[in-house]
């Protein structure tokens, strides 16, 4: 059996896990967004009335 070259394989699985991190900070920040909005629209209705 050939080893790869151990610098593909870290980099490779380096870039995975950025890009999950990534996705899931995204994912984070839509939802602490969205919750921020709906939260400020409430208090606007509270304000209102």
């Amino acid at each position: 059996m050939k080893s790869r070259p151990p610098e593909q394989n870290p980099s490779r699985a380096q870039a995975a896990y950025a890009a999950a991190v990534a996705g899931k900070y995204a994912c984070i920040k839509i939802e602490y967004e969205q919750t921020t909005v709906m939260k400020h629209s409430q208090n606007l209705k509270e304000s209102r009335l």
